[in-house]
């Protein structure tokens, strides 16, 4: 995430907040880091969650995918998950990208709690751009 984002919300809500309409977050460092070194601007620093126990489950139980199926999707077994509402409808749904062979869960304004009300702490463990 960005010095911005991590001051705006994890500094002053301990929380996140969907930018765009979507934040995603992965377990997948090296994606992150492939992600820092391409946009150094919108990836300054890594920060790590730690969550409450079943939290992957939560965010697949709410999740949904793209109409078209990936073969990331597939491959995970995930291609029976409903496929991502649009507007309204979509906000309570976890987008759930397969990206470079990683998982990624899309959390959008009416999804982010599922995330956010797991979230035991977290720390910064790499800093990529100082501020």
């Amino acid at each position: 995430m960005s010095w911005g984002e991590y001051r705006q919300q994890l500094e002053a809500y301990g929380s996140l907040y969907p930018r765009y309409g979507e934040t995603f977050v992965t377990q997948e460092v090296a994606y992150i880091e492939q992600l820092a070194a391409r946009h150094p601007e919108d990836y300054e620093v890594l920060v790590s969650f730690s969550m409450l126990p079943g939290t992957r489950d939560a965010l697949l139980e709410a999740g949904a995918r793209d109409l078209a199926v990936s073969q990331g999707v597939r491959e995970l077994g995930l291609d029976y998950l409903p496929v991502l509402a649009t507007k309204k409808a979509g906000r309570s749904q976890v987008h759930i990208k397969v990206e470079l062979g990683y998982l990624n869960f899309g959390l959008r304004k009416g999804s982010v709690k599922i995330f956010n009300d797991r979230i035991l702490g977290w720390e910064i463990v790499q800093v990529f751009h100082d501020e």
